[in-house]
C-alpha cells in the first residue's frame, strides 16, 4: 500500500468533513422546508408553462370557431343528393396519404381473405375499416362495414354477405380513387 504524506492525509480529513457537513446539511428541518418550498414553486411553474401549452394548442381551434372558418363536421351532408356517395367523401388533407394507403392494403387483404373464405379475416377488416371511416367521419361506409361484420357473425360467409362485401370494397375503391 502507498504511504499517504501528511498533506493528502489532511486532504483526506478535510473530504469526510465536507461529506459528513453535507449530509447533516442535507437531512436539517430547515433545509429540508427550503427543499420542500423550492419543490413546491417547481411544481407550480410547470403547472403554469402546461396551462400555458394547452392553451396555445386551443387557441387556434377558438379563434377559427369564432372566425366560422372551420370546416363543416359532416361535410356529406353539403353535396348534393344525386352525387355518387363516393364522390361526396372528402378526407382532410392531413390525413389522405395514410388513409388511401392503409385502405388499399386493408382491402387488399380483405379480398385475400374473402376469396379464401377466412371468416375471421374478414371480420377482422371489416372491423378495422369500420373504425377507420368512422374516425373521418365517413359514416355511410363506416355503417355499411359494421353492418356486414355483424351480419357476417351471425349468419357465416355466405354468397350474399360476400357480395355485399365485394360491393362495398368496390365503392370503397371508387372512393379512394377519386381521392
Amino acid at each position: 500500500m502507498a504511504a499517504i504524506n501528511p498533506d493528502q492525509n489532511f486532504m483526506l480529513k478535510a473530504l469526510d468533513e465536507s461529506v459528513r457537513w453535507a449530509g447533516v446539511h442535507l437531512t436539517s428541518y430547515e433545509n429540508f422546508f427550503q427543499d420542500k418550498f423550492s419543490l413546491l414553486v417547481l411544481a407550480f411553474l410547470v403547472l403554469l408553462i402546461a396551462l400555458g401549452m394547452v392553451g396555445m394548442a386551443f387557441y387556434p381551434l377558438e379563434k377559427a370557431v369564432q372566425d366560422g372558418s372551420t370546416p363543416p363536421v359532416n361535410p356529406e351532408k353539403q353535396v348534393d343528393a344525386s352525387t355518387p356517395l363516393h364522390k361526396q367523401v372528402r378526407i382532410p388533407e392531413k390525413y389522405r396519404a395514410i388513409f388511401i394507403q392503409t385502405m388499399e392494403e386493408d382491402l387488399s387483404v380483405l379480398s385475400h381473405a374473402l376469396a379464401e373464405g377466412r371468416l375471421r379475416a374478414v371480420l377482422a377488416m371489416l372491423h378495422r375499416m369500420h373504425g377507420a371511416l368512422a374516425a373521418l367521419g365517413i359514416n355511410d361506409f363506416a355503417e355499411r362495414c359494421a353492418a356486414l361484420e355483424r351480419d357476417g357473425r351471425l349468419g357465416g360467409l355466405n354468397e350474399e354477405i360476400a357480395g355485399e362485401i365485394n360491393a362495398l370494397a368496390s365503392d370503397l375503391t371508387r372512393m379512394l380513387r377519386w381521392q
